[in-house]
């Protein structure tokens, strides 16, 4: 499972300079838990870095903690903290300011959770605020081929907030710094919901979705304006920062699709170059490259050095590592101050070391690179009266390789000296033979290799009823084959399981 990485750079990145005491004492009654957790409300950071991913506190035997800080900035927080079973949890919303003593308790027993908030700090944070958080759900609306249901319901619930939060600072008279954060992030709320609902449900009316395109993007016009999305204040909310987020990704994808329909333009606007010229740049990194063009083109200071992030993040959890050592370079040169140096450069270093790893003799290429094979009988063949795991994989797949990074090598370990064999087979990669065979290596796959043409892949993925990369099949020592059972992300003791039964067999 993917973990946050947001908690512990939000909470740490505050901890400089001219920082402030601040505390939290949390008492819970009527629970099991046995410690409770801090961390930020938007975790927008997943890659495993080496840092915690939060700030866990023990409680005592009384159920009693406390947690403190030196705070330099206030934030958007969550509380967590386990219930009365296994599955029973809390998490609460907080906002802190430099300088708090929050004393918060919490009874499992009584009705919502019995929360009280005292100490400096608690005009921010009464549980009546939650009844002003963004809990809207817009799952009814998926499958509209048209905007108009959901920007209605959007605006509505936009009114129902603002109106809802008017009404606590009347009764509880928060701090001037949480009232301008809290409506700094609510600005973004219509444009994040909508944003983010229209890119999803696009996937849901592809049928109709190019000729309804025009009225969902004059709507996203009104609420999103490319040219002045950067806004460095708003950088530690939770809406903005989703937003820019979600922007980067959506925007990459758009560009990928006007490379494809308007490849002249693309070039000249994007990388300065004719059409010939920059196809070679781009074929080569579509990815990275192109999300560092667009964090420089439309962000500045902190939304861009948080985007930079976002781009390393990415690459760390999908293990696509090209040009990130020379973007690395720049980010350093760009933000030589950032406090996120420390936490990116072991996995730059470590990619280096990685990347100069040499295919062995265990690594097995067929002749040819197997480009005679057009049919999975024939593989089949080759390999007959070996019990085998066959990867469906692409290089430019980051699931496939995110797979191979967490997985792989588990697996084999699980398995040394069982009897299991190996085969990964590349697809649509034809024309990336030189990543191909580096990333072999990289990824120690030791085994049988294979790279697909065309005929080949939609020969097995038809047989095996596979619907996209990486797909797995268990295949017998008989011939007889299975797909895999383990999903994505996969559940690696499912596909264990399968495995343990074909070598029973």
């Amino acid at each position: 499972m993917k973990k946050s990485l947001f908690t512990s750079l939000l909470i740490l990145w505050t901890i400089i300079g001219f920082a402030q005491k601040t505390s939290i004492t949390v008492s819970i009654a009527n629970s099991k838990a046995e410690e409770f957790s801090l961390l930020d409300t938007k975790q927008i950071f997943q890659a495993e870095f080496p840092e915690p991913k939060e700030m866990v506190v023990n409680l005592n035997k009384k159920k009693l903690a406390s947690l403190n800080l030196e705070l330099k900035r206030a934030g958007f927080f969550g509380l967590r903290c386990m219930g009365r079973t296994d599955r029973e949890y809390l998490f609460y919303n907080l906002y802190i300011e430099p300088g708090n003593q929050l004393n918060i308790k919490i009874d499992f027993k009584r009705p919502d959770f019995g929360i009280t908030v005292i100490g400096k700090g608690a005009e921010n944070n009464q549980p009546s605020i939650a009844l002003i958080k963004k809990t809207f759900s817009v799952q009814e609306f998926y499958g509209d081929t048209t905007p108009t249901r959901v920007i209605s319901a959007i605006k509505k619930e936009e009114i129902r907030l603002q109106q809802n939060f008017d009404n606590y600072v009347k009764k509880y008279k928060p701090t001037k710094k949480f009232i301008a954060d809290w409506r700094l992030n609510q600005r973004y709320f219509a444009a994040e919901t909508y944003f983010s609902f229209k890119e999803n449900n696009k996937f849901k009316i592809q049928g109709s979705h190019s000729s309804t395109m025009l009225s969902w993007e004059k709507i996203q016009d009104s609420l999103i304006n490319e040219k002045s999305i950067n806004n460095e204040l708003a950088v530690y909310t939770p809406n903005y920062l989703s937003l820019i987020q979600e922007f980067l990704l959506r925007k990459k994808e758009k560009l990928w699709m006007m490379a494809s329909d308007e490849p002249e333009n693309f070039f000249r606007e994007w990388y300065n170059m004719d059409q010939k010229e920059g196809m070679i740049a781009y074929s080569d990194d579509a990815t990275n490259l192109l999300e560092e063009k667009i964090i420089n083109k439309y962000f500045s200071g902190q939304s861009a050095e948080i985007l930079y992030i976002t781009l390393f993040n990415d690459a760390i959890d999908e293990s696509y590592y090209k040009n990130v050592p020379q973007i690395f370079d720049r980010f350093k040169s760009h933000f030589p101050k950032s406090k996120y140096i420390n936490w990116i450069k072991p996995y730059v270093e470590a990619y280096l070391i990685r990347e100069q790893k040499p295919l062995n003799d265990k690594m097995i290429i067929e002749k040819n690179n197997g480009s005679d094979l057009n049919t999975f009988e024939e593989v089949l063949a080759i390999h007959k009266g070996k019990t085998m795991l066959l990867d469906m994989w692409g290089t430019w797949c980051g699931p496939c390789r995110s797979e191979l990074e967490t997985n792989g090598q588990a697996i084999k370990y699980h398995f040394k000296d069982k009897g299991v064999d190996y085969l990964y087979i590349a697809n649509h990669d034809q024309n990336n033979e030189s990543d191909w065979k580096k990333l072999i290596p990289y990824f120690n796959m030791e085994g049988f290799h294979i790279l697909a043409n065309l005929k080949l892949t939609k020969d097995i993925m038809q047989k095996v009823k596979g619907n996209g990369f990486p797909t797995y099949v268990i295949i017998k020592k008989d011939g007889t084959y299975e797909l895999s059972k383990a999903g994505y992300p996969m559940n690696r003791e499912i596909l264990i399981k399968q495995l343990e039964e074909a070598l029973a067999h």
